[in-house]
């Protein structure tokens, strides 16, 4: 018997061990792929391919999804999200089934999330079939109805990681190919990427300290830097036009308060962004606190150019914004 706990993320995991053996005999055709592989979404006939509109307001990419066919909210595209999560006050009128819950950790801490079973997520023509998703209290001054339409919540890992998925800020579309017969685009920058709790992680350098940033399409600022690797690598006595950031950066957990300045550089592979201005938040709990990671990526720098996740390829691609 085995306990493990994360200090100030809220997460405990309890081992029970019956027996433990040793050289035994295992059937290799446990370790046999499928034959078969389950497709649980359907395309409009005939296409490889869907181009949805969102709606791009205070940051956030908004899309618009009917869920079991009978109720249409608006919901975010977040890649800082492990899973889809619904806004459990937009969803009480469905009585989706309650199948487990499960604890998430944000960027001011951590909640235990209840996990609900639906039919059927529409997208504008594309057709998710028996999603299990979280459900949280998610009403806030920031998401609220849009000309009647509710916000519904959030679309993250379970939706992105089915579909390469084209982003072009500029044009106010996604673009959702079908996996099994994609080939990326020409002419971009690809940076690998590696999955931390299920979020796309890359390396960069920040004036000079390299570190791992995830890359978070939830994140409606720029480029937050995380409090250990600031204070680690003395980022205040290097960074520029230091002051009190009058907006608070909210998120599962909560929301955390803090500082911004500006960086003489920031580099993703050959991608090398000069003079941006970067948030310090002032919190150690949830994401923010993380001893791993150096900080988080978010849609004001990447709405600088077309980007394309691929995380069957662990492949996150940048594109010139004019191409």
């Amino acid at each position: 018997h085995s306990k493990a706990s994360g200090s100030g993320i809220g997460l405990l995991v309890e081992v029970w061990v019956d027996s433990i053996g040793f050289n035994r005999e295992i059937d290799p055709e446990l370790f046999s792929m499928p034959a078969d592989l389950v497709t649980d979404y359907r395309f409009p006939e005939g296409k490889t391919s869907l181009k949805i509109p969102f709606t791009y307001r205070r940051g956030h990419i908004r899309l618009p999804v009917t869920i079991n066919g009978r109720k249409t909210v608006w919901m975010i595209l977040d890649s800082g999200s492990s899973s889809n999560i619904f806004n459990r006050s937009a969803i009480s009128s469905l009585q989706l089934e309650q199948v487990s819950s499960l604890p998430a950790i944000g960027m001011g801490g951590s909640a235990k999330i209840a996990l609900v079973q639906t039919d059927s997520l529409n997208i504008d023509g594309l057709t998710l079939f028996d999603q299990v998703a979280g459900s949280l209290p998610l009403d806030n001054a920031v998401w609220q109805a849009e000309n009647g339409v509710e916000f519904g919540g959030i679309l993250g890992y379970d939706f992105l990681s089915r579909f390469p998925i084209l982003i072009d800020y500029a044009g106010s579309t996604i673009t959702v190919f079908n996996p099994h017969e994609f080939v990326a685009p020409p002419g971009g920058t690809e940076i690998d990427f590696f999955l931390t709790m299920k979020v796309p992680t890359v390396a960069g350098e920040i004036i000079g300290h390299p570190g791992d940033f995830i890359v978070d399409l939830g994140n409606s600022f720029g480029l937050i830097i995380h409090d250990r690797f600031a204070r680690a690598n003395k980022l205040d006595e290097k960074l520029d036009d230091i002051r009190d950031n009058p907006q608070s950066i909210a998120g599962i957990g909560g929301a955390v308060s803090g500082r911004s300045a500006f960086a003489a550089s920031f580099k993703l592979g050959d991608i090398d962004i000069q003079s941006l201005r970067v948030l310090l938040p002032d919190s150690a709990a949830g994401l923010a606190g993380s001893e791993r990671l150096a900080g988080n990526i978010g849609n004001l720098v990447l709405e600088n150019f077309h980007v394309l996740f691929d995380y069957g390829h662990r492949k996150v691609i940048f594109y010139e914004s004019n191409q």
